[in-house]
């Protein structure tokens, strides 16, 4: 089962969203896009929003760009 999110799911105003197979690869998708909003390295308060806004998602969801 794929894992998905979306920026908006951890609060920020993003239409940015990706889908990956483990939730070790969309982290690293998830890592790559914090940058474009000023994160090199995400606190760590953000990661556990972030882990906790993942999602098991059942569609063939393409991820957008960063």
């Amino acid at each position: 089962m794929t894992k998905s999110i979306r920026c908006s799911d951890v609060g920020v105003n993003c239409d940015w969203r990706a889908a990956a197979a483990t939730e070790g690869e969309l982290m690293v998708m998830v890592e790559s896009h914090a940058k474009a909003h000023g994160y090199f390295e995400i606190p760590p308060e953000l990661l556990l929003k972030v882990k906790s806004a993942i999602r098991d998602d059942v569609s063939n969801h393409k991820p957008d760009s960063v």
